[in-house]
């Protein structure tokens, strides 16, 4: 039985080491106790898996959280019109109508709070991958010193013509993000957008620009969505 620890992607392999059914493959005739053996190359793997983002099993039923491949997406929200303030006889937009606008927006504004409840509001670009928005921002900036005392944040985008198009407005807590594995992921869903002019290494916990200088990454998972539709005026909220 081999495993296998891949440091850069934060996967561990680990094979039918941690198998519940295939009976394991002792050496009975090299050692003196090989189950002793055998329990100490798993504590051994228990050590290895403890700052991993990935462990790949062996066969059978394993751990908390169901295989890889049967995880369900996002939940899908609760999505109502709000009948006050959409036109009679209005459709709420669908959510994957908000969540397509989510994923081509190229700028977003966010507004975090200060420390004496002063709102901050600025733009920034942000990518919208795996049902989460990312976006950055350096350690000594507004918005940086913002989230360390209140996560909570508004992301909003769309365009500034009154009577047609779609503005979204994203509720939801900050988390900065550390993980390497997932800022390199990041990192390659920002250089494929734009005109790929934002190019970043990861070291450390965060993002590092080709010519110095570093960027806190932050994501922020939705509680709330609230669509805007213009044209024929809706307002729509997907609550999850």
């Amino acid at each position: 039985m081999t495993t296998c620890r891949l440091e850069e992607r934060g996967v561990l392999v680990a094979g039918d080491m941690l198998s519940d059914a295939l009976i394991p493959m002792l050496d009975l005739t090299g050692t003196a106790d090989p189950v002793e053996d055998y329990l100490a190359a798993l504590r051994l793997l228990e050590g290895a898996a403890g700052d991993v983002d990935v462990l790949v099993p062996g066969h059978g039923d394993h751990g908390r959280e169901p295989p890889l491949k049967e995880k369900p997406a996002m939940s899908e929200p609760v999505t109502k019109i709000d009948a006050r303030f959409s036109d009679p006889g209005s459709a709420a937009t669908p959510w994957s109508q908000t969540r397509e606008a989510l994923e081509a927006a190229e700028l977003f504004w966010i507004t975090t709070v200060r420390a004496d409840g002063r709102p901050h509001v600025t733009p920034l670009v942000a990518v919208w991958l795996d049902d989460t928005i990312y976006f950055t921002t350096g350690e000594t900036e507004q918005k940086a010193r913002n989230l360390r005392v209140n996560p909570h944040v508004i992301l909003s985008t769309g365009c500034n013509t009154w009577d047609e198009g779609l503005d979204v407005v994203v509720e939801g807590d900050a988390v900065a993000v550390t993980d390497h594995a997932k800022l390199t992921r990041l990192a390659q869903a920002w250089s494929a957008k734009w005109d790929g002019r934002w190019q970043y290494h990861v070291k450390d916990g965060r993002f590092h620009h080709p010519h110095g200088g570093g960027a806190l990454v932050y994501s922020v998972t939705p509680t709330k969505v609230l669509a805007f539709g213009k044209g024929s005026f809706t307002h729509t909220s997907h609550r999850f």
